[in-house]
């Protein structure tokens, strides 16, 4: 039977899915929200329209956002509006017991995968694996084919040797693990600024690779016609360890970039026109609602009580032309 914490863990996130592609979920809160069992939501729907691999491979990254689940907007999510909350998934307070949603895209995540079974195609080429290591919200997929004969180099652990691409206590840049965490956790920090590059990327990376995969495909389709199964399968196998094994280094770039973007909490990019650093940099701090949380927080705390003389002084200074307000890390060397 459906218990409390399995519909509102469980079945909260298939109702997300099909929210996402069909009509007639409402009706289904109350059971996914763990007050009211009785209440099954069916267990398939009737999508509005055809669902591509695309559309597959977003749906898994969705947090719930628009949703009653959505929790990007309360305390928890903290300035960046992040949808994620560290487990465990229950906690108590004063005796009373809370949850943490469990989103559809989740960081504890191993690997995630779409598979795409095309029956009509030859069986060397109609099952491909979309992979994807750690967070789908953040994890570019690749392809990889069911009939290839090498895994990707750094999608693997070598047999019998750890050292080569790390283990789950053992970090390695050539790990495609690895580096989609550091993509990840990166995000984590500030979800609502960095995020964005991160999902423009990743639909980047994946449009290259529908398109590639397809050329791939159309090779290995000739070669199979013309009777040479082994050369086709040969070239999807070299197709997909080359493309996966590229990815995690693309990726550990976009880590870089990333990094070099979002530092100190400011966002810093280049501009050759600033003689200074090359650089314009630009102090975003924490949105309004965040603010006003604080206020009502810690009160006077942190207020800045002016001293009008002073000020009115420096104001006029600047206005003459006297003084002029310089950013410490505009300086090279501050």
């Amino acid at each position: 039977p459906v218990t409390v914490s399995g519909a509102r863990f469980c079945e909260a996130r298939v109702w997300s899915l099909y929210r996402r592609f069909a009509d007639g979920m409402m009706p289904y809160l109350d059971y996914v929200q763990g007050q009211n069992l009785s209440n099954r939501m069916p267990w398939s729907v009737q999508p509005r329209e055809k669902i591509s691999l695309n559309d597959t491979m977003w749906a898994f990254r969705q947090h719930n956002e628009g949703s009653w689940f959505d929790n990007t907007k309360d305390v928890g999510a903290a300035a960046f509006s992040s949808p994620y909350r560290w487990r465990p998934l229950t906690w108590e307070l004063e005796g009373t017991r809370y949850v943490n949603e469990r989103t559809v895209a989740a960081q504890q995540t191993g690997w995630n995968f779409v598979a795409q079974a095309r029956a009509w195609l030859p069986d060397e080429i109609g099952a491909v694996t979309w992979f994807g290591a750690d967070d789908a919200a953040t994890s570019v997929h690749v392809p990889i084919y069911a009939s290839i004969t090498r895994i990707p180099s750094k999608w693997a652990l070598p047999k019998g040797d750890k050292t080569l691409n790390g283990d789950v206590t053992k970090f390695s840049f050539d790990s495609a693990f690895w580096v989609m965490n550091m993509v990840a956790n990166l995000a984590y920090t500030r979800w609502r600024d960095i995020y964005p590059y991160v999902a423009e990327e990743l639909a980047a990376t994946e449009e290259e690779y529908f398109a590639s995969s397809a050329q791939a495909e159309k090779t290995a389709i000739a070669l199979v016609s013309n009777g040479q199964h082994a050369d086709a399968v040969e070239h999807l196998t070299q197709y997909s360890v080359t493309t996966a094994n590229e990815c995690v280094s693309r990726f550990l770039d976009l880590w870089q970039r990333l990094f070099v973007i979002f530092r100190d909490g400011s966002v810093t990019t280049e501009n050759t026109e600033n003689p200074s650093c090359g650089c314009s940099v630009k102090a975003t701090g924490y949105p309004n609602n965040w603010y006003h949380r604080i206020v009502e927080d810690t009160g006077d705390h942190y207020k800045m009580y002016p001293d009008s003389a002073l000020e009115a002084e420096d104001e006029k200074a600047i206005a003459s032309g006297r003084f002029r307000v310089i950013n410490k890390l505009d300086v090279r060397g501050v």
